[in-house]
């Protein structure tokens, strides 16, 4: 689909761009190639894959807790330990698969057509800022010390989670019993 190709397209940008970066490049690379052929199984279109939405959204919110916590170490590395943030970058990615089966799951059982799309859309979006930090933290790994590389990293790190935060309210609004914010 077209949203999809595009966060898929941004991310082969990303990964030209840090062609030969320093710090873990090789594993960062590989992940950042990992985030866009996962970019690219967001079902645009909601299919049920099966199960109620209740699980599925639940599967989907423990998946942005994982995804924080490989965030946090992606971060620490960047900051404090150049040589692990191939693995750290490595680590964030592989959250990534089950996001992109739990977003799936979830909006294909939501039963509020309008939130369906909000998952997809809040999905795509936060693959594509994991794809950002991740590259934004080569820079900053690269650049100890760099007070706009430091500024860049924050920033990054705070779209990602505004990105799982925007990701996490539609699945909520989409609970039955739940009333939706506007």
């Amino acid at each position: 689909t077209n949203a999809a190709k595009a966060v898929a397209d941004a991310l082969a940008k990303l990964i030209a761009q840090g062609k030969g970066a320093d710090p873990g490049a090789k594993e960062a690379e590989e992940a950042l190639q990992a985030l866009q052929r996962d970019a690219m199984r967001i079902n645009t279109v909601p299919v049920n894959l099966g199960g109620d939405f209740n699980g599925n959204s639940e599967r989907l919110l423990q998946s942005t807790k994982a995804i924080n916590a490989a965030i946090a170490q992606l971060l620490h590395a960047a900051r404090n330990n150049p040589n692990g943030l191939g693995s750290a970058a490595k680590t964030t990615a592989n959250t990534i698969p089950e996001l992109v089966d739990a977003a799936n799951a979830a909006a294909g059982s939501c039963p509020v057509k309008n939130v369906q799309g909000q998952i997809v859309n809040s999905t795509k979006a936060l693959v594509g800022e994991v794809g950002k930090l991740i590259r934004t933290s080569q820079v900053a790994s690269a650049r100890q010390g760099d007070p706009d590389a430091e500024s860049s990293l924050a920033a990054s790190a705070k779209a990602v989670g505004n990105a799982v935060k925007g990701l996490v309210h539609p699945v909520h609004s989409g609970s039955p019993g739940q009333n939706e914010v506007h």
